[in-house]
C-alpha cells in the first residue's frame, strides 16, 4: 500500500507498507459466509468486526466475474456509509484481480491492485483529498501458499 502520511503539504511523506485486509475472513469450512447476489451475477457477504469506523464495524463485499476466463473484481465499502440504502455510491472500492491457479489446475485465491481516489460525497466528484488515497497490490490466497512480502 502507498499513500501520504498527512494532508499538511510541509510534514507530508510517503508511506509505503504491508496493511491487513480489514479483518478476518475465509471462503471456507466452517464458515462459509458467501451467497450469490440477487439478479447479479455475483457473490457477496457482510463481514463483521472490520476496520471500518464508528460503531457499525460491518464491511459489504462482492465479487463478481468481468469478461470471462480468470479475472474477477472485488468491491468493498463500509456498510454505515450508506444511510439505510441498499448501495453506497462514494468512495467504495473495486478491485479488479486474477485467479492464481497452481501447477495441478487447482485455484488457489487471487492477486489484485486497487487505485483509490478519494470523491467528495456531495458532488461524486475528486476533492483532492490525497491522504485519503492510496494504490495497492494485493493478494487474497489460500492459508497453504504463505506468501511473503519481498523487500
Amino acid at each position: 500500500m502507498a499513500k501520504a502520511s498527512s494532508s499538511d503539504p510541509a510534514t507530508r511523506t510517503g508511506i509505503v507498507a504491508r496493511e491487513g485486509a480489514g479483518g478476518t475472513w475465509t471462503f471456507g469450512a466452517p464458515s462459509h459466509p458467501w451467497r450469490l447476489c440477487d439478479g447479479s451475477p455475483c457473490a457477496g457477504w457482510v463481514q463483521p468486526n472490520s476496520t471500518c469506523s464508528g460503531t457499525n464495524k460491518k464491511r459489504v463485499r462482492y465479487i463478481a466475474e468481468i469478461g470471462g476466463g480468470r479475472r474477477n473484481t472485488e468491491e468493498y465499502w463500509c456498510q454505515s456509509l450508506a444511510q439505510g440504502e441498499p448501495c453506497y455510491t462514494h468512495n467504495s472500492h473495486p478491485r479488479p484481480m486474477l485467479q492464481i491457479i497452481d501447477d495441478s489446475g487447482e485455484f488457489q485465491g487471487w492477486v489484485g491492485v486497487e487505485a483509490f481516489t478519494h470523491v467528495a460525497t456531495s458532488t461524486g466528484l475528486p476533492d483532492g483529498s490525497w491522504v485519503e488515497g492510496y494504490w495497492g497490490l494485493f493478494d487474497m490466497v489460500s492459508a497453504d501458499l504463505r506468501p511473503e512480502l519481498q523487500v
